[in-house]
């Protein structure tokens, strides 16, 4: 937790040294390292400031609720379960991770179309669901609408806490699009 400053040199790790030797860059990208290097001189301790902000405050909802999936459903399912909910594939061990691979499965990980529209339609369902039970306010106001609009602004939680990545920001348009059509009537 402490920080530190200096000058450094970083690259990329380095490939096999002879064909067919052991490669740094192939075991380094499947353990999530990007670079190594090292210092140009002794590193300077430096005060790092405690982070705030709403990615701080996005990123530790993620993280307590991965932690929440992972507690109830322990083992290869919960890291599982966490990387279907909230997009955190750090719990999934390497060898779930290679036969998603192998089987062609592993794009199912990617929160994207078939996530938000789970989140989109079990959330209108819902809304629709409770405000049926007061049949007064299902014949006298727009329900539909009210659905959708609450849709929306469930996925757009849900495109914030799944970490906006390419493929769910697609799918957000797209469900997106479709709840405003909706509300607008068309």
């Amino acid at each position: 937790g402490e920080g530190i400053s200096g000058k450094v040199k970083v690259d990329a790790p380095s490939g096999p040294a002879y064909p067919g030797g052991y490669s740094f860059a192939f075991q380094s990208w499947f353990n999530g390292i990007g670079a190594s290097g090292f210092f140009l001189g002794k590193p300077k301790k430096e005060s790092v400031a405690s982070p705030t902000g709403p990615d701080f405050w996005i990123s530790k909802m993620r993280a307590n609720m991965s932690t929440l999936i992972r507690e109830a459903l322990p083992g290869r399912n919960g890291g599982v379960a966490a990387a279907l909910i909230v997009g955190d594939r750090s719990g999934i061990d390497e060898g779930t991770a290679e036969a998603l691979r192998r089987s062609g499965l592993a794009h199912i990980l990617a929160i994207s179309g078939l996530h938000m529209a789970l989140v989109a339609a079990t959330v209108i369902s819902g809304l629709r669901l409770a405000l049926a039970a007061f049949p007064a306010v299902v014949l006298a106001y727009p329900v539909r609408k009210w659905a959708s609009a609450g849709a929306l602004v469930a996925a757009t939680f849900y495109l914030i806490l799944s970490s906006a990545n390419v493929s769910t920001q697609r799918a957000y348009i797209m469900v997106g699009i479709m709840l405003i059509a909706v509300v607008l009537d068309r």
